[in-house]
């Protein structure tokens, strides 16, 4: 398995302005594997990584990410339908793990509720595993 916290770190992007969510902050608590890395970005970095080269393709009608190697880009949740998540709100909750921010686990309950696909379900009970786990009283 390749480890997620030098698969961002090989990114060279600047803390405060990134925050790894989805599967790859799964992978970072051991809780499960990840396929590629997805990460929320504040709109000065965005803007940087598309003159930086990074390729942009349209993710759903009018809405953008960025891709380079197996990384994923997005500024904002707005393509998730009922999701209230805000890209500076979620930067600032990260969970900092190995000198790399990842979305916090509320947070990423709150993200994988929105989109209610049937792995975001496997992937909520995952993190209630996990948390009972790690967070007994």
């Amino acid at each position: 398995m390749s480890n997620i916290i030098s698969d961002v770190k090989k990114l060279n992007l600047p803390i405060g302005e990134y925050l790894v969510v989805g599967g790859s902050a799964l992978a970072a608590r051991n809780i499960r594997q990840y396929d590629d890395i997805d990460l929320i970005v504040t709109n000065k970095l965005y803007e940087k990584l598309k003159k930086d080269g990074w390729e942009e393709k349209e993710k759903v009608i009018n809405h953008f990410h960025l891709y380079k190697y197996n990384a994923e880009v997005a500024k904002n949740f707005s393509h998730i339908e009922g999701c209230k998540l805000i890209t500076e709100n979620v930067i600032k909750n990260a969970d900092i793990i190995e000198g790399v921010p990842f979305m916090s686990l509320d947070d990423l309950i709150e993200l994988k509720q929105a989109m209610g696909r049937d792995k975001d379900i496997k992937d909520i009970e995952l993190i209630h595993e996990y948390q009972k786990r790690n967070f007994q009283v």
